[in-house]
């Protein structure tokens, strides 16, 4: 069973999906121990279902973390930009925040 530690940068997350995939594993028992009081047949079809939805889950489970991963790596690289563009033209930088502070405090006034 693949098992995930992946949090952000808040650290949320990580307990979040372990949480799910208990709960996933709780339903997928929940229905086995249903089906063996229908017979053999039920069993086997429950089962089989349960174990499905279960891998599905995990499936979609590990796709969330690699795409939080992708997006944290995003971020932290167009922040490493912005804080270049800052660095190399610094009166631009108050410039443009200076110009932000105006329309927001116009915008406000209104």
């Amino acid at each position: 069973m693949v098992t995930s530690n992946h949090k952000d940068m808040y650290g949320c997350g990580g307990s979040a999906f372990d949480d799910l995939r208990d709960v996933l594993r709780e339903l997928a028992s929940s229905f086995e121990r249903a089906a063996k009081v229908e017979g053999a047949e039920a069993v086997k079809a429950v089962s089989e279902s349960a174990q499905d939805l279960l891998l599905r889950a995990n499936t979609m489970l590990d796709d969330l973390a690699r795409t939080a991963d992708t997006a944290k790596s995003a971020a932290d690289r167009g922040r490493g930009h912005l804080e270049d563009s800052i660095r190399k033209q610094p009166l631009i930088a108050v410039g443009l925040a200076a110009a932000a502070g105006f329309l927001l405090a116009s915008l406000r006034r209104r």
